[in-house]
């Protein structure tokens, strides 16, 4: 049992999920061994520096100072963990088919390492039966001769990158196992660093819950940014229509119109979704149809945009604000800002970009914010964004987070 375990765990991917996960265990007591594959990150995590908005420079100082987490590239170190947490992007891939390569890699590179009696804990997002199916099956295939009881759980990873109140403590767990051994394992590890913790009868049913978390968001996403289309077109405000709608003290719960949904999970886990309801003869077509609302409302803030520009000519300058997929994060992911981007550069337009969290996107770094040009687009409310700056600038405003007061120059996405 767990208890007679050394409190060693090896984290696999040192990311947005993994990163914070280590630094609570090493908070918690436990040794971490914090596992990555890019050696420069590496390198910024052994010298203190976080890339992840969770984890402040020195709450990773404080972990490194205590010996309690070593970030490496050697995945040796598994061997000395009872715990491997597996913590690996699950993106999509051609199609909008699910992507398990770096999951794919993660098995194998642990299988030759992990020790008899140890337990494997699948955190990263993906369809039903990836832990049954596709993870214990590889390590089966990879794993040494003399390793004969392994146990498996899987725990959905819920994040909220930049979230200020909901964390790894507060943040309810669902766990589910391959048995009850696993199930009962898993379920001890977590309550080091989680208050609530809800276990349920399968791997499948803990991986199928999370897929549909987030396609409950997308769904009402999208919903409410073509309800925003409709209303605007016949002179309704939508934002007075939602606060109506929001003083019912039941049944009601309030999403808002934007330039839509990015990020690592929104748009990505509703596909894992569809794609795993298809292989199975089933359709879910209402999530179908809201992820192409979602891929199209970049389109309709460029479009909304161009109505925007007076004398619009292949010389026309657009400063795009904020880059990242939402506010607080530097995490650019499926961010529409960046399709919105694309969407005017396809027109021919020269578009720039600002954001206080992001200094680089591919070779472009973050520009000026000045009356250099004929349109500022405001996405994201980023935080240290001064907005002074912007009316100060005397250009015409598209505001698409109803963060500026409307008025000459200043225009609302709907």
């Amino acid at each position: 049992m767990i208890e007679h375990y050394s409190k060693k765990v090896a984290i696999i991917g040192q990311g947005y999920v993994g990163l914070p996960l280590a630094i609570n265990l090493s908070t918690a007591g436990w040794l971490v061994y914090g596992i990555d594959n890019d050696e420069d990150k590496i390198t910024d995590l052994k010298n203190g520096f976080s890339a992840i908005s969770d984890v402040s420079n020195e709450q990773l100082v404080d972990s490194l100072n205590s010996n309690l987490y070593s970030p490496t590239c050697d995945y040796s170190k598994v061997g000395e963990a009872s715990v491997v947490v597996i913590c690996v992007p699950t993106p999509l891939g051609g199609s909008t088919k699910p992507d398990l390569s770096l999951l794919n890699n993660a098995i194998v590179s642990i299988s030759m390492h992990v020790k008899d009696q140890s337990l494997i804990i699948l955190e990263s997002t993906s369809y039903p039966g990836t832990l049954r199916d596709f993870v214990i099956p590889l390590f089966n295939e990879h794993k040494k001769q003399d390793v004969r009881r392994v146990y498996f759980a899987v725990s959905p990873e819920r994040v909220n990158p930049g979230d200020k109140f909901w964390n790894q403590r507060n943040t309810p767990r669902v766990i589910g196992a391959i048995d009850d051994e696993s199930l009962n394992l898993a379920q001890v590890f977590y309550s080091d660093i989680c208050e609530s913790i809800t276990t349920v009868s399968s791997p499948e049913i803990a991986e199928i819950s999370k897929l549909f978390e987030n396609t409950f968001r997308l769904v009402n996403i999208s919903l409410v940014n073509e309800f925003a289309k409709v209303a605007s077109n016949l002179n309704l405000d939508v934002y007075e229509i939602l606060d109506a709608a929001a003083t019912k003290p039941y049944g009601f719960l309030r999403f808002d119109p934007g330039v839509g949904a990015g990020g690592h999970c929104i748009p990505v886990d509703p596909a894992y979704l569809t794609w795993w309801a298809e292989n199975n003869k089933q359709n879910i077509s209402l999530v179908d149809k809201s992820l192409e609302i979602n891929s199209l409302i970049p389109n309709f803030v460029a479009d909304r945009a161009i109505s925007l520009i007076k004398d619009f000519s292949q010389q026309t300058r657009v400063l795009v604000i904020g880059i990242s997929y939402k506010s607080g994060v530097i995490d650019c992911r499926e961010s529409p800002s960046i399709a919105i981007i694309e969407k005017l550069r396809s027109r021919g337009i020269t578009v720039d970009w600002h954001d206080p969290f992001v200094g680089s996107w591919l070779d472009e770094t973050s520009s000026e914010i000045n009356g250099n040009y004929e349109l500022l687009i405001l996405t994201v409310n980023q935080s240290g964004l001064d907005y002074s700056l912007l009316l100060k600038c005397g250009v015409t405003i598209l505001d698409c987070t109803r963060t500026l007061t409307i008025s000459t120059g200043v225009h609302s996405l709907y």
